[in-house]
């Protein structure tokens, strides 16, 4: 999880969905960029499970959470299109 700090990730805007277990099916109508500044996954205090959950907003109580930012456009250079409105994403890729 320490990959994905301060990280842009790809967020899926989905159209419709349907089906349900193997068979459940989503129409992705295009992605959202996403910038991780904190989280809280579980129990209190300094954990993997929790990071930066600190000042506004913040994780508290029983909540279970990812913190960040909308970002407006994200340039990575590449010309592969997937089809779709463009909602400032190029490529889906997961930090190694």
């Amino acid at each position: 999880m320490q990959n994905f700090k301060n990280q842009i990730i790809l967020i899926p805007v989905f159209e419709q969905t349907g089906g349900s277990g193997p068979s459940g099916w989503y129409k992705i109508y295009g992605f959202a960029a996403f910038k991780i500044t904190g989280w809280k996954f579980g129990g209190n205090g300094s954990s993997d499970l929790n990071w930066n959950n600190t000042g506004t907003p913040s994780c508290t109580g029983n909540c279970r959470g990812i913190i960040g930012s909308f970002q407006r456009f994200i340039d990575i250079g590449s010309t592969h299109t997937m089809g779709g409105p463009d909602l400032g994403a190029k490529n889906i890729k997961l930090p190694k």
